[in-house]
């Protein structure tokens, strides 16, 4: 395998300069025994010897060289950098960190995320321009739910992770303090309430008037499993299993793959229904739709919740969903299993919803007076 060519900061631009003008010997030009590829031969300012593989064919010198200078400017500059308050490079903390804070999937892909936009760089040198450059550049990610770009509080969260970090490295004593930066001003989140038993007999029913029956089926699948609109507009028949009993999604959004999901037996008999009299690979079939999925159910949408008087989008059938798993007091961890998130912050605003339970904590306070 081939040496990592990294980015270079000043210092080891430096570094780098002052090996030049020296013209120091790096590499080696005896072959190794039943090797092909040219060994580095130098020795670090502290006085180790460091003989490796360049992962370059030895008849290849000038590739060999610039390699093994690569390596020497790295390994030089990291030696001086250990001695220095500061000093630590993030992507070396950030390892220490997850293990100590047993960060979770979500905070873990926010550290590297934030390792690929800042560079390597030693964490003394993070100013609040860094968080700043972090900001602007989350800012113009497009959600792939909803399409458009991503909301301030999503940025917000995927930047805490690196300020608790610096937090920590304050307390282990690797920089004296964490940088202060202003979050962005969040919005706050929709309000969505589950959609009422009325509701649900007035959706389906608008189906049919507007002629649009063939989401009767996908409407009632969606309330029935929670699923992402997208993810079941995706359900292809090669993903069914045993006869409609279960389905396994490719991936997901929270990063899984291969996920097996088992139905309940009126979302199986929907599968079934479905499957037979669709023509496509998909298994929910819109005749109108030139890929042969349900396409975008936007329009359609807009017709149909017009036509019920019912002013509630998509996503909707998942809050419905959650919400009467959460009323059937269901764990949140069998929850997060289920309905396919890794983050039990998002379950919480879906348990936000349970009026029932509201409605009962309610009567019961007011019994009691």
């Amino acid at each position: 395998m081939s040496l990592d060519l990294p980015l270079f900061d000043d210092d080891q631009i430096i570094s780098f300069r002052i090996l030049e003008s020296n013209d120091m010997k790096l590499i080696s030009d005896r072959r190794r025994q039943n090797s092909p590829y040219r060994y580095t031969d130098f020795r670090l300012p502290n006085g180790r010897r460091i003989q490796k593989s360049t992962g370059i064919p030895f008849d290849n010198k000038k590739d060999a060289e610039h390699a093994a200078r690569v390596l020497y400017v790295k390994l030089s500059t990291e030696e001086d950098r250990e001695k220095t308050l500061g000093s630590k490079l993030l992507s070396k903390v950030i390892p220490q960190y997850i293990d100590a804070a047993n960060s979770n999937n979500n905070d873990i892909r926010s550290l590297r995320w934030a390792l690929s936009i800042l560079g390597d760089l030693p964490i003394g040198k993070i100013t609040g321009s860094h968080f700043i450059k972090l900001q602007n550049k989350g800012m113009q990610a497009v959600s792939l739910a909803s399409g458009k770009t991503v909301k301030p509080q999503t940025v917000n969260r995927k930047i805490r992770p690196l300020r608790a970090l610096l937090n920590q490295a304050v307390k282990w004593g690797y920089i004296d303090f964490c940088p202060y930066y202003k979050e962005l001003e969040s919005k706050p989140p929709k309000v969505r309430i589950p959609f009422t038993t009325e509701e649900q007999i007035k959706i389906i029913r608008a189906c049919s008037e507007t002629g649009n029956v063939h989401y009767q089926d996908f409407f009632t699948f969606l309330i029935l499993t929670g699923r992402r609109l997208q993810t079941v507009i995706n359900m292809k028949k090669k993903d069914i299993h045993n006869g409609g009993e279960h389905w396994i999604l490719p991936e997901q959004k929270n990063g899984t793959h291969n996920e097996i999901v088992v139905f309940s037996e009126q979302a199986k008999m929907i599968v079934q229904r479905n499957m037979k009299s669709s023509p496509s690979e998909y298994v929910f079939y819109n005749p109108h739709s030139k890929k042969g999925d349900m396409g975008g159910c936007k329009r359609a949408w807009q017709t149909i919740r017009k036509h019920a008087g019912v002013d509630k989008d998509w996503h909707t059938c998942k809050t419905t969903a959650v919400t009467r798993a959460v009323e059937k007091n269901i764990s949140t961890q069998n929850l997060m299993t289920h309905f396919g998130h890794k983050d039990f912050r998002s379950i919480k605003h879906y348990k936000n919803s349970d009026i029932t339970h509201k409605r009962e904590l309610a009567n019961i306070a007011i019994s009691e007076d």
